[in-house]
């Protein structure tokens, strides 16, 4: 999967309004909790290959969203992003967990 920087740039920009958490719409409360994590790695010494860099750099995301009706039904979502600048194969979007929990009688 290939990202530009500036759609990297647009998902942190959502991701950090995003972490502001207690939004509450028609019923229903919405929480966002997690992590923005940033990776930068240096090497001191200069490589053979001009396909290695010296320097490389990746952004990760891991934000659960949690929404309960007033109903105390909830739904819990917690999607992973990774953006690696030199290698796109670390690059990725990953549904890490997503479930629906309800209890009592359903059938009313």
């Amino acid at each position: 999967m290939r990202i530009g920087l500036d759609n990297v740039r647009r998902i942190v920009l959502v991701a950090m309004g995003l972490f502001s958490s207690g939004l509450h719409a028609s019923g229903i409360d919405v929480s966002t909790f997690g992590t923005l994590g940033l990776d930068y790695r240096w090497y001191a010494e200069q490589t053979d290959d001009p396909r290695q860099r010296s320097h490389l750099f990746s952004l990760s995301s891991e934000t659960t969203f949690l929404l309960v009706d007033d109903q105390d039904r909830s739904f819990t979502f917690t999607p992973y992003f990774r953006y690696d600048a030199t290698d796109s194969e670390r690059s990725l979007f990953d549904l890490g967990e997503a479930y629906f929990l309800t209890y009592g009688d359903i059938a009313r």
